[in-house]
Order: structure tokens, then C-alpha cells, then sequence
């Protein structure tokens, strides 16, 4: 409401000063009524003066919405964060886990040539991706051994709760089939709607490559951490089956260095790596709405 009112007063400003020059303009011209050669001149330095008298405060202006518009999409990126990052701590203990899950998933979209929209709608599907486990019970969720049929059943619908979640946004519902359908699988045999091929989303199948490799490659509560090579071969089993083949070829060039990448770096480097990445998809006009 403030920086509304400030820009309302620039304005307020601006006019008013154009519309001083004018009158002076008008003045001349009318008391001195002079040939058309100097009347034309004399508007030409009417319609300088007043962009020189303008021009700063459009500067003011312009600047003061760029970096509302930086904070707000910044913003956005935070609250992802932030809801990601609580469902990540309560599955994993860790909240720092969604941030890398969301780096492979940007760094596999940019090797298989997404587009930004494409890109941008991942990113927010990335992070809120298991949102909809927060309905299931700990006993479930966190169980160490082999989940029963009605507890996978239980399972498999957090999907449809995560998408209700997000239908209340409209910033974050164009981010839905990524939630719906991550567990699709290439060949039909996936849930929750058993799609097939390209009938499943390609930022779907985009995330379904990152968030195996980083199951597989992370601590679980069921098993320990697998090593890179381990993790590659499992995946390499289920290309053409759980996984795009295309997409699976274009995950395996980079899946080496983002994985080293990752290792190396610490938490707080990821996030910081992270944000940097979001933010340039972010921060087009109207992305921050």
C-alpha cells in the first residue's frame, strides 16, 4: 500500500511538471505568435524540457517496480522452500534433501532442452512434490521394512491429496500433473491413472529420473545409501520401462557431474546454488504473480 501510494505521488509529480512546461510553451506561442519555423522550435524544446524534467522520477518509477518485483519473486521461491523443506524434514529428517532433489531436477530439464515455462512449471511441482504425504500417518510413512498392501494403497494416495492442496493456489496449480503423476511409469504399469509413453507430463517424467536417482543415492529408512555406479545401474535397468528413454539418455550425460556436484557442496551451497537457478527462471514479467 505504500509503494502504491509513492508511485501515485511520482506520477502525480510527473504530470504536473509536463503539464507546467506546457503551459510556459503555450504562452510563448500565443504572446508571441511566431512564424511556423520558430513555433516548431519552440515545441521541440517544450517536448525536451519536459523529458529532462521527467526522466528522473520515470528512472524512480521503473526502478522501485523492478525491485518489488525481484522481492516478490523471491518470495515465491521461499514459500516453495519453506513448504518442501517441512515435508522433507518430517520423511527424511533433513530439509536440505528437497533443495538437491530440485537441482537434479533443473539440471536434467536443461540437458534434455526444456523450455523456461516447462522449466518454471517443474521447478514448483519439484518442490511441493510430496506435499500430499502430510495426510498419511508416521507409522506409515517412515516404515522401515516393506509396506503391506493397504498401507501402499494408503500411499499412493497422496497424489490426489497434494493436487487439492495445490488447486487452492493459483500460482502453484499449473504445477499439478508434476504432483499427480511422478510415479507414472513409461510403460503404463505406474499410478495413479496408469498413463503411458507421452501421455504422462514430460516435467512428470522429467522428476521421476531425479527422484529415484536421489532416493537411491540418499539414506533411507529402509536401506543405507547406494553408491553412484550401484544407482546408475538400477536406473539403466529401467529405461524404456519406469523411465523416457530419450529422457533417461539425457539424464545420464549429466547425472555424473551433478551428482559430484552435489557431493561436494555443502547444504547451505546447495541452497545458495538453488536459488540462483529458480530465480533465473522466475524472474521474467509475470512469473511472480
Amino acid at each position: 500500500m505504500i509503494a502504491r501510494r509513492l508511485n501515485a505521488a511520482l506520477m502525480q509529480s510527473l504530470l504536473l511538471r509536463a503539464a507546467a512546461v506546457a503551459m510556459v510553451s503555450a504562452a510563448l506561442l500565443i504572446t508571441l505568435a511566431p512564424p511556423p519555423a520558430i513555433a516548431a522550435l519552440i515545441a521541440m524544446a517544450s517536448v525536451g524540457a519536459t523529458v529532462v524534467l521527467i526522466l528522473p522520477s520515470f528512472r524512480r518509477i521503473i526502478g522501485d517496480l523492478l525491485h518489488r518485483s525481484e522481492a516478490l519473486v523471491k518470495g515465491h521461491i521461499d514459500v516453495l522452500g519453506v513448504l518442501g523443506g517441512t515435508v522433507a524434514r518430517r520423511e527424511h529428517g533433513r530439509a536440505t534433501d528437497n533443495s538437491r532433489l530440485v537441482l537434479y531436477a533443473i539440471r536434467i530439464a536443461e540437458r534434455a532442452g526444456l523450455s523456461a515455462e516447462q522449466i518454471r512449471v517443474l521447478i514448483k511441482g519439484a518442490f511441493v512434490h510430496d506435499i500430499g504425504t502430510v495426510i498419511l500417518p508416521e507409522e506409515v510413512l517412515l516404515k522401515p521394512g516393506p509396506l503391506d498392501t493397504t498401507e501402499y494403497e494408503a500411499v499412493k494416495t497422496h497424489v490426489f491429496h497434494g493436487v487439492e492442496v495445490l488447486s487452492r493456489s493459483r500460482w502453484l496449480k499449473d504445477a499439478s500433473p508434476v504432483v499427480r503423476s511422478h510415479h507414472e511409469k513409461w510403460d503404463g504399469s505406474g499410478y495413479p491413472d496408469s498413463l503411458k509413453g507421452e501421455e504422462i507430463p514430460v516435467g512428470a517424467r522429467v522428476f521421476a529420473l531425479a527422484d529415484v536417482f536421489d532416493a537411491l543415492t540418499s539414506e533411507r529408512p529402509y536401506r543405507g545409501r547406494l553408491s553412484f555406479d550401484k544407482a546408475m545401474a538400477i536406473m539403466l535397468m529401467g529405461r524404456g520401462g519406469h523411465f523416457d528413454p530419450e529422457l533417461f539418455d539425457a539424464f545420464a550425460a549429466v547425472a555424473a557431474g551433478m551428482y559430484d556436484e552435489v557431493q561436494a557442496r555443502s547444504d547451505e551451497d546447495i541452497e545458495h546454488e538453488l536459488l540462483i537457478m529458480a530465480f533465473r527462471y522466475f524472474q521474467s514479467p509475470g512469473q511472480g504473480r
